[in-house]
């Protein structure tokens, strides 16, 4: 485990357990934690999405997101729409599947994160995101 000073190691050792023991309880719905968080992002949204937009959510690049998309594209979870607005760029919304997929899988996703007590551990990490996204 990192020294429990160093906070980045922490938040990187973190992120990355949470990942690892996360993977089991969504393996039956066939996504895995970053696919499980690129649609939470899309289904969370009234409207498509950009690619963009949606890198910005997760805090990763746009061409990160592109592979991931294109994945998602190609195990029939999302579908790329035209943008209306811009005809060079495309949205991003979830299929029918991807949408079954989430509801699918959401009752033991619920319920792996209220094992872990996650409301307290939740609203610390939403005020650490805060006060880095105001710098």
């Amino acid at each position: 485990m990192p020294d429990e000073r160093d906070l980045v190691a922490g938040v990187a050792y973190l992120a990355n357990l949470l990942n690892r023991r996360l993977a089991p309880v969504l393996e039956r719905s066939g996504v895995t934690p970053q696919q499980w968080g690129v649609l939470s992002s899309i289904a969370a949204s009234e409207e498509p999405l950009t690619l963009a937009a949606v890198a910005r959510r997760l805090a990763v690049t746009k061409q990160n997101m592109t592979g991931m998309i294109n994945r998602l594209e190609q195990l029939g979870l999302v579908e790329r729409i035209e943008d209306p607005n811009d005809l060079r760029s495309s949205r991003v919304q979830l299929t029918r599947r991807g949408r079954g997929t989430l509801e699918k899988a959401g009752p033991a996703y619920q319920g792996w994160l209220r094992s872990l007590g996650s409301d307290p551990l939740a609203r610390a990490i939403n005020r650490l995101i805060a006060r880095l996204e105001e710098r």
